[in-house]
């Protein structure tokens, strides 16, 4: 039992010793990409949909390039 329970505290250190330079990158990353954009991008965000909307309708939906 004793064996087990060391195992189990090993593999949990290991395992967060791992996992948080991962998180930290991502963190830093999130904090940036995932902010709601502010009043003086919603001209492009305006735009954007604008783009979206009359490709739609003249059918080059078929043929719009998407970021990803």
């Amino acid at each position: 039992m004793v064996k087990y329970l060391l195992h189990v505290i090993f593999v949990i250190a290991v395992t967060q010793e791992r996992a948080i330079p991962g998180l930290r990158t991502f963190m830093k990353y999130a904090r940036v990409e995932l902010q709601p954009p502010r009043f003086s991008e919603f001209s492009q965000v305006r735009k954007g949909f604008g783009d979206l909307a009359t490709a739609a309708r003249t059918q080059k939906w078929r043929t719009l390039t998407v970021k990803v």
